[in-house]
């Protein structure tokens, strides 16, 4: 494994994603900007990050979380920073880090065990809770709808199951929670995906995984759209291979396509979901098996698969890893806007380490549109990617990194420089990375590190906030 792309997945840090990537695609994802109090002639799309950045604060993970404390989600919301992990939801001051809140468990002791991966367009987001389950195991089965523009106000909890072969709930350790436009919200259980009314949490439908006569499939991830959901499942057809199957299920709870479609993969091997529109998913040899590329799976509109997209050529190997060190932010270090899929590919060991290079591939034609150097001398990591293009963080040097914009076409231009912070580890050992309204914004598991905010270099600080959770209500 190679280090530009161990810090951007492979096994120390994946990148989630604040525009798509995680388990939702919204369009509506984000609150917009406020109505201005005068005319305006036009609207002018603020930059995604400032010409020049240095650290403005930071906030070190609270005392008693562990590397058990798997970091879950982040939620922005101009004024606040929702940061969840295992043990709870912290609120930040986005301006210097304090903490000003908290988002109350149902019960006391509750876990964190999924997030949305943004608020909706009304501030809404949801939080998965789970209670331990003898010493080790824990039943992931509560979700808490939460009120952003209330101060992180919980508006309703409920419970949610799977369900057995012999209709007994059945319930794992964790869950993928993503909304549906702004009236529903999708939970992904172990083998069924729930659609809870965001404005009393009944229940508007629930799909079930197919049966066989060994029980159901088991959901693997899943992604949402303002018009359908889709998943991944896999069935254990023997002790070192699994089944793989895709469905896609419209926003009134109806399967989109006759039956799942089959994707192979390898011994060992996994599947998961990249994007839902368009559909793709990464075929992903095991970690063991490196000699195997990983392959991208292009849909097409009735389900079928259109293409399939080797990740190894000679450009080399691309980085498709998909999980955080801590195992649960399921975030593919690919991303992909309209027809182009981004990503990096691993730096080569020979004589020394290889500079990491931008790949963008045609998904309409399955072939490569571009490569480009990504690295002068050390690490890149792909953090973000919207219209315009990706944005890749290039740790050039020890006294200043630069983000470069890849447009579509390939083209290069830097972004900003962003001034090396205190403790230089942070600008790789992250597990959420994202553009926020012109800062950098980064979230660490390690307790060494934690939250670190880059803002303009011409904002005072860098700060720490380690300060105690103001109460909540």
């Amino acid at each position: 494994m190679i280090a530009a792309l161990v810090l951007a997945g492979g096994g120390v840090a994946a990148w989630l994603l604040s525009d798509s990537g995680g388990d939702s695609e919204n369009a509506t994802a984000k609150p917009g900007p406020a109505a201005p109090t005068e005319p305006v002639k036009a609207q002018i799309k603020p930059p995604r990050a400032a010409p020049a950045l240095k650290e403005a604060w930071t906030a070190s993970v609270p005392p008693g979380d562990t590397l058990e404390s798997k970091p879950l989600g982040m939620w922005h919301t101009g004024s606040s920073l929702y940061v969840g992990r295992g043990t709870g939801v912290q609120i930040l001051d986005m301006a210097d880090g304090r903490v000003v809140g908290s988002v109350a468990p149902p019960k006391q002791g509750m876990a964190v065990c999924g997030m949305t991966e943004t608020p909706n367009g009304s501030g809404l987001g949801a939080i998965a809770w789970s209670t331990k389950v003898g010493a080790y195991n824990a039943a992931c089965n509560q979700v808490s709808l939460v009120d952003t523009r209330q101060g992180g106000k919980v508006v309703w909890t409920t419970e949610f199951h799977g369900t057995k072969k012999d209709g007994s709930p059945f319930d794992t350790d964790e869950t993928r929670l993503g909304f549906i436009g702004e009236d529903l919200l999708a939970v992904m259980t172990p083998n069924t995906v729930v659609a809870l009314r965001t404005a009393d949490r009944s229940q508007a439908w629930t799909w079930q995984n197919p049966t066989t006569q060994a029980g159901l499939w088991s959901n693997e991830s899943f992604r949402t759209t303002p018009d359908r959901v889709v998943v991944s499942m896999s069935f254990g057809a023997s002790v070192f291979r699994k089944n793989y199957s895709v469905a896609a299920i419209d926003a009134a709870g109806q399967p989109l396509w006759d039956v799942p479609t089959s994707v192979p993969a390898p011994e060992d091997g996994t599947v998961r979901l990249v994007s839902a529109r368009p559909l793709t998913a990464v075929i992903e040899p095991s970690t063991l098996k490196d000699e195997q590329a990983a392959q991208l799976v292009v849909f097409d509109d009735t389900g079928k698969i259109a293409r399939t997209i080797p990740l190894r050529g000679d450009f080399g190997k691309v980085e498709s890893y998909g999980e955080s060190m801590y195992g649960t932010l399921h975030a593919p270090a690919m991303h992909v806007r309209g027809n182009t899929m981004y990503a990096l590919t691993e730096r080569e060991i020979g004589q020394g380490l290889s500079p990491s290079q931008a790949i963008a591939f045609d998904l309409d034609t399955g072939t490569v549109r571009w490569v480009k150097p990504a690295s002068q001398n050390r690490d890149s990591v792909l953090i973000d990617a919207d219209e315009e293009g990706a944005y890749v963080l290039d740790v050039a040097s020890r006294t200043a990194s630069t983000l470069t914009r890849f447009a579509p076409d390939g083209t290069a231009t830097q972004v900003s420089t962003v001034a090396q912070p205190k403790n230089p580890m942070g600008m790789g050992m992250q597990d959420i990375g994202r553009l926020e309204n012109g800062h950098l914004v980064m979230f660490s598991g390690l307790a060494s590190i934690g939250v670190t905010v880059y803002g303009p270099s011409t904002s005072t600080g860098p700060s720490t906030s380690t300060g105690p959770t103001a109460p909540t209500g």
